[in-house]
């Protein structure tokens, strides 16, 4: 890909973060790596970690917002899939 993507914005659905989080914990698991220690983690976030992304979450109980995922989505695909060369 010839993007290098930096932050990732997601709802906080139970495929991406632990229920009930307000935060990201790649910044905790970055530390983990960095020191070492075993840990469990999604495994998405625990990619957007070992890749250095900052992984963002909408609101809780804020249903509007997920409109800014859905608006990025199409962005991010107006620019790479549906690019002709």
């Amino acid at each position: 890909m010839p993007y290098r993507v930096h932050t990732v914005l997601t709802d906080n659905g139970t495929h991406f973060t632990t229920p009930g989080n307000v935060a990201s914990a790649a910044s905790i698991i970055k530390e983990a790596i960095e020191a070492g220690e075993t840990f469990r983690a999604y495994s998405f976030e625990s990619a957007c970690a070992r890749n250095d992304i900052d992984h963002r979450l909408t609101e809780p109980r804020h249903p509007w917002a997920n409109g800014q995922v859905g608006r990025m989505n199409s962005t991010i695909k107006d620019a790479t899939v549906k690019r002709y060369p």
